[in-house]
């Protein structure tokens, strides 16, 4: 029989098994969770509470300079102020924290029992007068930093946008790696840790003048939340030259005694570039500020950064950009790290300014070259009609760029898209953007290819008699109409050094059908014809045809057709028949210099011999050379080139274009220019040399005859090298 004293240790036993099961169990469990804090998570925490012990503050960097060839700086950083303002004053938290402290003090006692709501109108009131003190202070800024109280709230949110976008990246991204960690979903409160970017200050105004800090700085105590601190804003103190053209060396109509006074304002503005203040998402892929491993790259883009927009900023952004550096400091002793900023390094471009700011002074439509002239004989553009387009001076034996000029250039009062609208096209940088029919500029380039590849003979005659088809007189015709006798200009037979002195159509058809296509545009690409030679960010490859059919071939035989390419591709082709067929690709900035290409293109030495004869005829033959002379309106004639101690061998292209098309307000279409562009290609040979220094190109849109057009323009450019020491 079972008694109660044989029942109590029984149950006993039990219970102390049961609860020291119990104690095992919370024990695993203890020990589990300390496994998962120390193994699992050990780095993860053991990174937060490092984080809370350091703090890091970045140092800033220097952009590095760009100089142009004679070391003229023309973009440089300047040291100025930025005015910053702590985040909570931005938000307003500032006013509502503040508020909520005064209204606490006084009513401590009844602050308990009281709800929410009732504390949140107790605190309404006091935040009032924080609130007024904050837009007096927006105002405050507004007015130093010139600019309307809209533009500073439009910044302010920007930066709330900003940063909200940030803290929300960061906490998805701690969200995913606790859920990884854990195995499972983690609650927001566990991620949401407030981020950097709301306990920093950030920037309201930037580049402020010494007298704009100075007034801040004498206030600064009653301003919350803002500092004045130091940083540094992109300048270009080279922003205009004045510049004096002798006109004694211009076409008779234009000729007189008087030296032109211009004053070449945003000067080097096309080239340079610009800079943005907002990095992009393409800035920050390319380079991150975290990288994917977890690291810090100090050179990485951050929001707020700058960035090289265009130009030769944008094309030299890592040369120029520099890397911050960093100080970080443990808050528990003190100690600090520092990491010295490496600031960006200088480039130097081949431009020489000078001489660029000469040639855009010729090219500007008030000096009258540019400017539809009687003697132009443009019968599609009225008298007087500005005439825009490119100029390109490259010295030989380097590729070197020395001035490389578009017209119009963009009016800084405008807006980008009346500038973007507007039919002259501004924006658009012809030397590298602008695509054009390359006209009889490409006459020389096919003959020396046709000739090298044994596909006509480099002495061959061919019979011109203003037509090239027999029986089809009325297309593929010679260039001279001529309206007394009712026909085109028969040039009889010819060689290869008359036909390119005179210009004429059917020589070169006859070297495009013999070719082929295909062997044609290989040997334009061989010239580095359709692919855009690195130069400038928004250069145009240019288009070539690939399949194309003989009657392509026999108009790309005279650079009509299906071809069209920037001036630039023009010069460097027209720089590798100057050097015996070795191209070489253009350069701008001397520290892309390794980035330099170059290739033999396998022509003749007899063929380089006749082109470039043929081209000297052009230049001085005066009955006949396309180059060479100007027919007034007086009857009488002039020659092109009139600076006596240099040798030019020169090339001309009147170029067929289609007709610039607009459409009004009402959707109407009209014709606003017409006409042919003017092509005028010049090797110039210093005095008392004997090998080609420079090959000056220049293209004009509309303009028509090559030699009537854009020939004085070169002319005056060598007045221009003469001037600035080059011949």
């Amino acid at each position: 029989m079972t008694t109660l004293r044989d029942i109590i240790p029984s149950m006993f036993h039990r219970r102390l098994l049961l609860l020291l099961s119990v104690m095992a169990l919370a024990i695993g469990l203890l020990g589990g969770q300390l496994y998962r804090l120390t193994v699992v998570q050990g780095k993860t925490w053991r990174d937060e509470a490092e984080s809370v012990l350091r703090s890091k503050r970045l140092l800033p960097t220097v952009r590095g300079k760009i100089l142009d060839r004679r070391g003229r700086v023309l973009a440089e950083d300047r040291p100025c102020y930025d005015v910053t303002v702590s985040y909570r004053v931005i938000t307003g938290e500032w006013a509502y924290g503040e508020a909520r402290k005064l209204a606490y003090q006084d009513y401590r006692s009844e602050w308990g029992q009281m709800a929410f709501d009732e504390r949140e109108e107790v605190i309404a009131v006091y935040q009032e007068p924080f609130d007024e003190r904050l837009d007096e202070m927006w105002q405050a800024l507004a007015a130093v930093g010139e600019v309307e109280l809209e533009e500073i709230e439009a910044r302010k949110r920007t930066i709330i946008s900003r940063v909200q976008a940030i803290r929300a990246d960061v906490w998805d991204r701690r969200a995913k790696q606790r859920a990884a960690e854990r195995g499972g979903p983690v609650e927001l409160s566990g991620v949401a840790i407030p981020i950097a970017e709301e306990r920093d200050d950030h920037t309201i105004l930037d580049a402020i003048d010494d007298e704009a800090a100075h007034q801040i700085q004498r206030v600064l105590d009653e301003l919350p939340g803002v500092e004045l601190t130091r940083s540094r804003t992109r300048e270009y103190p080279l922003p205009e030259m004045v510049v004096q053209l002798d006109r004694s060396s211009l076409p008779t109509p234009l000729r007189d005694e008087s030296v032109a006074e211009f004053r070449i304002e945003r000067l080097g503005t096309r080239l340079l570039g610009r800079m943005r203040s907002q990095v992009w998402a393409e800035d920050v892929e390319r380079r991150p500020y975290r990288r994917p491993d977890g690291g810090i790259d100090l050179g990485g883009y951050l929001p707020g950064d700058s960035a090289g927009a265009s130009g030769v900023e944008r094309l030299m952004e890592d040369h120029l950009r520099g890397i911050r550096g960093q100080v970080e400091r443990r808050r528990d002793t003190g100690q600090e790290q520092r990491i010295p900023p490496q600031p960006g390094e200088d480039v130097s471009l081949t431009i020489d300014m000078a001489l660029q700011a000469r040639v855009r002074a010729l090219m500007n439509p008030a000096f009258g070259l540019t400017r539809v002239q009687p003697w132009h004989e443009n019968e599609q553009t009225p008298l007087d009609t500005p005439l825009f387009g490119a100029a390109i001076v490259m010295e030989v034996d380097s590729g070197d760029v020395i001035a490389m000029v578009s017209t119009p250039e963009p009016d800084p009062d405008q807006t980008y898209e009346q500038l973007r609208d507007d039919p002259d096209q501004p924006l658009v940088n012809r030397a590298v953007s602008g695509v054009y029919e390359p006209g009889s500029t490409l006459k020389p380039i096919v003959y020396l290819l046709a000739a090298s590849q044994g596909h006509i003979g480099v002495d061959q005659h061919v019979e011109c008699n203003g037509h090239f088809l027999e029986d089809r007189p009325g297309i593929y015709r010679c260039w001279g109409w001529r309206p007394e006798l009712n026909r085109y200009l028969e040039h009889g037979p010819l060689d290869a050094v008359e036909a390119i002195a005179r210009s004429c159509n059917i020589f070169f058809y006859q070297c495009g059908r013999n070719m082929g296509a295909e062997a044609l545009v290989a040997g334009l690409r061989e010239f580095g014809f359709g692919e855009a030679t690195g130069l400038l960010p928004g250069e145009e490859n240019g288009l070539m045809a690939r399949n194309m059919s003989l009657s392509n071939a026999i108009m790309l035989g005279i650079g009509q057709g299906p071809i069209a390419v920037p001036p630039i591709q023009v010069a460097s082709a027209h720089a590798a028949v100057a050097r015996g067929g070795y191209w070489l690709s253009p350069v701008l900035v001397n520290e892309q210099r390794h980035k330099q290409t170059s290739r033999e293109v396998r022509v003749s030495p007899r063929a380089i011999a006749k082109a470039l004869e043929g081209m000297y005829d052009s230049s001085y033959e005066m009955n006949y050379g396309t180059g060479a002379g100007l027919s007034l309106p007086d009857g009488s004639r002039e020659p092109v080139i009139t600076m006596e101690d240099v040798v030019v061998r020169t090339k001309t292209g009147t170029a067929q274009a289609s007709p610039q098309v607009v459409e009004d307000d009402d959707g109407e279409r009209r014709v606003i220019r017409s006409g042919s562009h003017s092509w005028y290609v010049a090797h110039v040979q210093k005095p008392g040399e004997d090998r080609v220094a420079y090959v000056i190109t220049v293209m004009i849109e509309y303009g028509g005859s090559g030699g009537r057009v854009s020939g004085p323009v070169v002319n005056q450019i060598l007045y221009a090298l003469r001037e600035e020491g080059y011949l």
